[in-house]
């Protein structure tokens, strides 16, 4: 018997941790990116089997869940442009690289949101 991390699994066992997470204030980044982290893991789940329509649907289901919130006023964020890029190879049937470059801003996104 070998045992596989499941990431699905994982980031569903953390709910009721981030689900009483204040909305608002200096937190707010905390509280989203619990639910960022999650849509993420069913992103890679679908991946893994892949349903490239849903992962991309989960990409951006967590893209949406953190929001703005990782952005600081003095920051010069160029992420916005890559998701530009993403939306038109999906417009073009080309979900796998779309996915692709939606996961790459939103790890960048992530790591923004822990660093801040």
């Amino acid at each position: 018997m070998s045992l596989r991390f499941d990431r699905t699994a994982f980031a569903l066992a953390l709910l009721p941790l981030i689900a009483a997470a204040p909305a608002k204030g200096p937190d707010r980044c905390v509280a989203v990116r619990g639910k960022a982290i999650m849509a993420r893991a069913a992103a890679d789940s679908a991946g893994a089997r892949g349903d490239r329509k849903v992962e991309n649907a989960r990409l951006d289901e967590a893209l949406g869940a953190l929001g703005s919130s990782y952005a600081t006023p003095a920051m010069i964020d160029d992420t916005g442009m890559r998701l530009i890029l993403a939306r038109q190879a999906a417009g073009k049937g080309r979900l796998a690289q779309a996915a692709t470059l939606k996961r790459r801003v939103l790890d960048e996104r992530l790591q923004l949101c822990t660093i801040g």
